[in-house]
């Protein structure tokens, strides 16, 4: 599949997010640096793993498909600069849109930064959203009948021994009752069970994003969570959602974009590719076994793509995309 990345986000260039810690975290979100630092293919990778699973994916309206996934990069960068070593809301463009509009880009934005934490500092490189259980046959998220709020991920500890579910939210301010909210987690609380197997924790993101910064709140009070759900079925489904995204066929490919005038040092959009190496496709399938063939496959990986990819926390990769 062919994305459009902003030509800031491919520089490589690493971003700090400033992250301010609720309380409980894990050790590996308090070592010092606390603040996450990510590149925008980071990012990009994020905002396209992080949306609700669409059928059309998988179906014959792949140029919806893509299109979707492209929004989902669109709506979580198409509006955020760089500026120094930060990264900034567009003024004239943000406020340009009305409530709504602007409810839908925070969101967005919240998915692609919570996920890019989540592998950077977490530990968990297969976060993606509830719809992944809620729309398996082979296994689904079971939830408690008196809550009827909904958390928007579940998250698999990189050595698969845990879930978690995440809730995230996207502002312009973190206001005192929002953030109350994220540490009582009431909407983690609704998944009573995703199989037997427990959950270590349930994390709330809030993220704000104004002129001045993009910034992070997270917190994890612990509390004990079921999935039907085996490590391995998770991880094989997570495969099966990049192979969806990534073999939808390009019918028509996509022209550089531009962002318009103003609002920024380079505007400008350029095509690039998402790649699911072959291994990945096998694990994909549900025949073998990632957890114990991941070591060995990381460094096939990177091996065979080269260092001109970028490569993601969970091995899919972003290679440059040539069009007419």
């Amino acid at each position: 599949m062919v994305l459009m990345l902003p030509k800031w986000a491919m520089a490589g260039t690493k971003y700090t997010i400033p992250v301010t810690l609720g309380k409980s975290m894990p050790p590996g979100a308090t070592k010092t640096p606390v603040d996450l630092s990510v590149t925008g293919y980071r990012l990009a990778w994020a905002a396209i793993s992080s949306g609700r699973p669409p059928a059309l994916d998988a179906s014959a309206l792949t140029l919806a498909g893509r299109d979707y996934r492209n929004w989902r990069i669109w709506a979580s960068l198409g509006l955020i600069e760089p500026y120094d070593v930060h990264l900034l809301r567009r003024t004239k463009h943000f406020a340009a849109l009305d409530p709504t509009e602007k409810g839908h880009l925070n969101y967005a934005l919240a998915g692609a930064i919570a996920k890019a934490y989540a592998a950077e500092k977490l530990g968990c490189r297969w976060l993606a959203h509830l719809s992944l259980a809620q729309t398996s046959t082979s296994y689904q998220a079971a939830f408690d009948p008196a809550n009827p709020k909904r958390p928007d991920y579940i998250g698999l500890t990189d050595d698969g021994s845990s879930f978690f579910v995440a809730e995230a939210k996207g502002r312009v301010v973190l206001r005192s009752d929002l953030k109350k909210a994220l540490d009582g987690k009431e909407q983690g609380k609704a998944v009573a069970s995703v199989g037997g197997q427990p959950v270590a924790a349930r994390y709330g993101f809030a993220v704000t994003a104004t002129t001045a910064r993009t910034g992070l709140y997270v917190t994890d009070p612990v509390e004990p969570l079921q999935l039907d759900v085996t490590a391995r079925q998770w991880i094989h489904r997570y495969y099966r959602m990049m192979v969806d995204i990534a073999d939808a066929i390009d019918r028509v490919e996509p022209a550089p974009l531009r962002q318009g005038d103003g609002g920024g040092p380079d505007a400008d959009w350029r095509p690039v590719r998402l790649v699911v190496p072959e291994i990945l496709r096998e694990w994909a399938t549900g025949d073998r076994d990632p957890l114990t063939e991941w070591d060995a496959a990381e460094t096939l990986v990177a091996l065979s793509l080269g260092p001109s990819a970028a490569l993601n926390p969970d091995l899919t990769a972003f290679v440059a995309a040539v069009t007419d």
